[in-house]
Order: C-alpha cells, then sequence, then structure tokens
C-alpha cells in the first residue's frame, strides 16, 4: 500500500524526511543538468529545478513515488552506466567516484521502496524457487515446479538488481562491496548460495560477490592479484562459527517463512512450499569438514534500454 511504501521514506504522501537527506545530491544533478526542467513536469511553474518537480504515488515496485529523489536518481544510473561502460560521462565534469555516489539515490531509493511488503509481493515465487532449488541439490530428486535437472551442480538465475534487493529483504541481509555503497547491487553482481556437506549435514553459505567501478569500466580481467569482491553474508539467528554456515532446514525455514502463499504466482511450487512450512528442522552437527559444494547464484544485471529477465542455466 501507499502508506507501507512511504513509511520507510517518513510517511505521509510528500516524505520531505526522505527528499532533505538526498538534497545535496539531488542539487548537484540538478545544476548539472542545467536545463531542467519544462514547466509542464512542475504544474506550469516556469522555474522548474530538479528540486521541485512534484512528489506523487506511482505504485510502482521500483518506482512507488515520482519526484525529485527518483529523477535524481534516474540520472545518477544513466551517468554511472556511461562510465562503467568506458565511455564518457557527464560531459566529463565527473569523476568516477562521482557517479558511484550519484548511483546511491537510485540504489537507496530501490533499496528503501522494495522493503519486506514490497518483496513479499514480487519475489515471493523467487525466494521460493531459490528454496526449492537449493533442497533439490541435496536429495538429488525432481522437486515439482523446478526445471532444471536435480544432478545439477551449478543453477544461475540472472535478474534485475530490484530482483536480489527483494532477496535481501526475504533473508534480512546486509553487505558492503568494495567501491560500492552499502547493499549495492551494481551490474554483474551476484548473490551466491553455496550448499556444503559437513558429516552428512547440509550447510548454506552466502555471499555477496561484484567487481568494482574500476575494474568494471576498465574490463580488467580477474587475477589473485586482482580478485572480485566476495563478501560473505550473515543470516540472523543462523549463521555460525568462521564460515557462517546456516543449516540447510534452517535457512530454508526463514526463507520460506518469509513467503506469502497469497503471492506466489507459480502453483507448481506451492506444494513444496505448504509441505516445508509443517516440517520440523532437523538438529545439526556443528563439524566443519568439507565433502562437497553446489552454487546456485543469483546475478545481476542491469541495462540502459534493454530489460533482462529471469534465466535459468543448466
Amino acid at each position: 500500500s501507499q502508506a507501507q511504501m512511504s513509511s520507510p521514506m517518513g510517511g505521509g504522501l510528500n516524505p520531505q524526511p526522505y527528499l532533505d537527506f538526498y538534497s545535496k545530491q539531488v542539487s548537484k544533478i540538478g545544476n548539472l543538468l542545467k536545463t531542467c526542467c519544462d514547466p509542464s513536469i512542475c504544474n506550469g511553474n516556469p522555474n522548474c529545478t530538479l528540486e521541485n518537480i512534484p512528489v506523487e504515488w506511482n505504485g510502482g515496485s521500483y518506482e512507488a513515488f515520482t519526484g525529485p529523489a527518483a529523477t535524481a536518481g534516474y540520472f545518477g544510473t544513466f551517468f554511472l552506466l556511461e562510465a562503467l561502460n568506458n565511455m564518457s560521462f557527464g560531459w566529463d565534469e565527473l569523476q568516477l567516484r562521482d557517479v558511484v555516489d550519484f548511483y546511491q539515490v537510485d540504489a537507496n531509493n530501490l533499496d528503501v521502496l522494495d522493503n519486506w511488503w514490497a518483496a513479499r509481493s514480487f519475489a515471493s515465487t523467487l525466494g521460493a524457487y531459490i528454496a526449492a532449488t537449493l533442497k533439490q541439490m541435496t536429495i538429488t530428486k525432481t522437486i515439482k515446479g523446478i526445471q532444471h535437472d536435480p544432478r545439477s551442480r551449478f543453477v544461475y538465475l540472472a535478474a534485475h538488481d530490484t530482483n536480489i534487493y527483494f532477496i535481501r529483504h526475504l533473508l534480512n541481509i546486509n553487505w558492503l562491496s568494495l567501491g560500492w555503497g552499502k547493499n549495492n547491487a551494481p551490474p554483474g553482481s551476484m548473490l551466491v548460495f553455496e550448499i556444503h556437506e559437513i558429516y552428512d549435514v547440509f550447510y548454506v553459505r552466502t555471499f555477496f560477490e561484484s567487481a568494482s567501478p574500476s575494474q568494471i569500466r576498465k574490463a580488467d580481467q580477474f587475477t589473485p592479484d586482482n580478485e572480485s569482491s566476495r563478501v560473505p553474508i550473515a543470516i540472523p539467528g543462523c549463521s555460525e562459527g568462521l564460515f557462517l554456515d546456516c543449516p540447510l532446514e534452517q535457512y530454508l525455514t526463514i526463507l520460506i517463512n518469509s513467503v506469502d502463499l497469497n503471492c506466489l504466482n507459480y502453483p507448481n511450487l506451492k506444494p513444496f512450499v505448504e509441505t516445508y512450512i509443517k516440517d520440523d528442522s532437523d538438529d545439526f552437527s556443528e563439524d566443519e569438514k568439507q565433502i562437497e559444494i553446489f552454487w546456485t547464484i543469483l546475478g545481476s544485471a542491469v541495462g540502459i534500454i534493454l530489460g533482462i529477465g529471469l534465466i535459468l542455466l543448466i
């Protein structure tokens, strides 16, 4: 609802605290644009600037409100994509660090709007699919609704940054990658879910992996001396030990209990989710002898024009 979406932004139709928080970035981007904006955007105001674009409820999963922050975030992301593609950016008036800072307006806007309520509405199917994939990897039997072979040792799901933000809220997780802001999901980044079998017990380790802005702009080759940023993620109430191991059954309980069955638009997954909710979690060992590793990765891909859907790679 509008009230739920506006609550993290300060509440009310006009979320002034949120606008004040980003006023400096909005002003800098507005000054950079110079010619913004047409009076029609500001209800006929001849002195229309980026700062006084009216805030209006839009209701979208990635743009709940229009207004200064949303518009500034759009241009901040546009400048960033120019920079990451090794193009000139911001009319050569910006440094790479500047556009990363401008990008925070859009990234944080998405992270606030793609909150727990929105995540349950728009990502329950994805969350259930990830849970079923992890379970299927450990039993090597097909779970109804999963489209890849149960013997697959590597599963890749390509998605938008918004999908990663949704899963972040379902699991209540955080990360900070080299060169980026807190919880950013830049192009090419990914959530990695590893299954480890330790003395006949399965555990999940979660990571967030991304290249730095400079590595992307220069199209660097990754080497032992120039690695991507790989951040271990702790699952609240679950991850323990040096490797932040979380027992699989406990992990799935956390994830599935964040799913809204009414928003599960892939009916074949519903029996697994309903059955799993009724199961009790098993007792788990703390031994750390690693036997095997399986991977499930949710990757982020962002395009200026082209939208990238959900892809399963077997």
